[in-house]
């Protein structure tokens, strides 16, 4: 071989090497896969490496009622979230970075879309919808150079998908135009969330969150919210939530709780619970204008108590009843400041109660070993006065604490399950204005028992001025 020869096919080698590499390599832009999303999206979410975390999203409850409300069986839901070929596909397609995003079509439909970030993976995913290997998708024509392709929803929506730059683009419609649009958007010829600014703040929020979302909350006066996702697991799921637009409206609690608060003073068996300061929830309350009655208690309650205050919701075993009819029960617990005194002070504020609210509470005593029980009587107040003692509201003294209930039947078995000692603070346990915890599986029906309970009142009150609401 010639000196030549050997220049000429080492060149060859060196061309074909950089052609190979140029035709895998997908420059790094940690942006990109925002680019797709339309700068009209009013809900963002961006998931960081999610096929790592898959299993742990499948175990957590809200992942089940998600498949639920899709009409997904338990069972058909526990096959895909067991089988093999799921986890082999969420590597292949959400190994990265994956964005899921909605808005609203120019003629009012919901759209849904999602962009993963898939590098050089999307050209040999390409490839095998080229090749036929995956013969559930067909081609459905090009747009911009680019090939579209369909996958039949049967009852439902087609999934429209495509490729750009190493970015796997799709979204459920019943017209390609929707993928065509996102297609646009990725090549800057509709805006998107990249020139709005939107991208770059989900991409620079909490490191320590792998899973962070906004929502523009325009259907409500609460505003933009964001919410920092840390961690996923059966156990539940971890975060924080902002509200920036609430900032200066809400007023900033003067302390702040422990995540472990709503334990200590509830227990374990609230399905949902709230921990936060005692006055600045009494603030809150105090501005939604509650009838005179309520303003007189408020008021007086915050006098006689401290920090921190929680709430809770009961269902299931914890519940109570309204005219027969099973219903959530709700509690409050919260430390007093002369819990020696707590009994003649509790009657003395309730004769103050009804001289100046023109009212007739009454506060019933019920024998309990373990110290002072009440419920709230109201003959005065037209139905409430009609119900049993189990199905009235209730106070009762413990351990230096106030608790309330919505009912007696819910109070009882509330205190019967509370710890013989009261867990106390963890060193490490986080801070925070607030803290809201809620278990989703058993959370579910009481909010469900709720609602029920509520739209009837309303079809009691007005059968047919109430129909929309109760819809």
């Amino acid at each position: 071989m010639t000196r030549r020869r050997a220049v000429r096919l080492a060149g060859v080698a060196l061309f074909a090497a950089f052609a190979l590499y140029s035709t895998f390599r997908v420059p790094r832009d940690p942006l990109r896969v925002y680019r797709a999303v339309p700068a009209a999206a009013d809900f963002v979410s961006v998931h960081f490496r999610p096929a790592d975390r898959l299993e742990d999203w499948f175990d957590t409850p809200a992942a089940g009622l998600i498949a639920q409300s899709f009409g997904i069986a338990p069972d058909d839901w526990e096959s895909f979230c067991t089988a093999e070929a799921t986890r082999a596909w969420a590597r292949r397609l959400a190994d990265q970075k994956a964005v899921f995003a909605s808005y609203l079509s120019n003629d009012g439909r919901r759209v849904w879309l999602f962009a993963s970030d898939l590098g050089a993976r999307a050209l040999r995913l390409h490839w095998m919808l080229k090749a036929g290997a995956l013969p559930a998708f067909r081609k459905s024509g090009t747009y911009g150079g680019r090939t579209l392709w369909m996958l039949s929803g049967g009852d439902g929506l087609p999934l429209w998908i495509a490729f750009e730059e190493g970015v796997l683009i799709g979204c459920w419609s019943d017209r390609p135009g929707e993928i065509r649009n996102l297609l646009d958007t990725y090549d800057r010829v509709r805006p998107s969330i990249m020139a709005s600014g939107l991208a770059p703040q989900l991409e620079r929020r909490n490191a320590d969150a792998p899973d962070r979302i906004w929502w523009n909350g325009a259907a409500t006066e609460i505003g933009p919210v964001w919410a920092d996702i840390f961690s996923a697991s059966a156990a539940g799921i971890r975060g924080r939530v902002e509200l920036p637009a609430g900032r200066g409206r809400l007023p900033r609690p003067a302390r702040d709780v422990a995540s472990d608060d709503a334990a200590a003073l509830l227990g374990s068996t609230p399905s949902i619970t709230l921990a936060a300061d005692a006055d600045w929830l009494i603030g809150l309350a105090g501005a939604l204008n509650p009838p005179p009655v309520l303003t007189l208690a408020l008021a007086y309650l915050r006098g006689e108590i401290s920090s921190p205050a929680a709430m809770g919701v009961f269902g299931g075993a914890y519940g109570g009843r309204l005219f027969r009819m099973k219903v959530p029960g709700l509690a409050l617990a919260v430390p007093l400041r002369r819990p020696a005194e707590a009994t003649a002070i509790l009657r003395e504020r309730v004769d103050r109660i009804n001289a100046g609210a023109g009212t007739a509470i009454a506060l019933g005593p019920i024998p309990d070993p373990e110290g002072a029980l009440f419920s709230i009587s109201a003959p005065d107040i037209p139905l409430y006065s009609g119900l049993p003692t189990a199905e009235q509201a209730a106070l009762a003294l413990r351990a230096g604490r106030l608790y309330a209930a919505s009912n007696l039947d819910t109070l009882r078995a509330m205190l019967a399950a509370m710890p013989s000692r009261a867990p106390t603070e963890s060193s490490a346990a986080e801070r925070a204005a607030a803290f809201l915890r809620a278990d989703l599986r058993a959370g579910g029906s009481a909010v469900r028992d709720g609602i029920s309970v509520y739209a009837l009142a309303l079809m009691m009150q007005n059968r047919e001025g109430t129909r929309a609401l109760r819809a």
